[in-house]
């Protein structure tokens, strides 16, 4: 059993992949997202203006991130998340991850 459980998460690993979100002017790119178990996201503030990542549901709070800073973070388990930048969101600045 113990083989099992070690060789399931091993396999988890192994496959695991990162993706990029950009914080572009007012929005991510892209918008929507669907990845799977322990996949990774990569948030990275791509402009001169300061953007930050808030997902309540989630617990999820970055930091304010100025030009090129990143964030990650990575998903174990299936959900999804509905984010977005607390400083941009009245102008449509948010998202969502769909883990599956």
């Amino acid at each position: 059993m113990k083989w099992l459980i070690l060789f399931s998460i091993f396999s988890l690993n192994l496959n695991a992949k990162t993706f990029t979100v950009e914080m572009s002017l007012n929005r991510f790119i892209p918008q929507n997202l669907t990845i799977k178990r322990g996949d990774t996201v990569t948030f990275v503030n791509k402009t001169n203006v300061v953007h930050n990542v808030v997902s309540p549901e989630f617990q999820l709070r970055s930091k304010y991130m100025r030009k090129g800073d990143k964030y990650s973070i990575t998903f174990k388990d299936e959900m999804q998340v509905k984010y977005y930048c607390e400083l941009h969101k009245n102008m449509g600045m948010e998202g969502t991850i769909e883990v599956i």
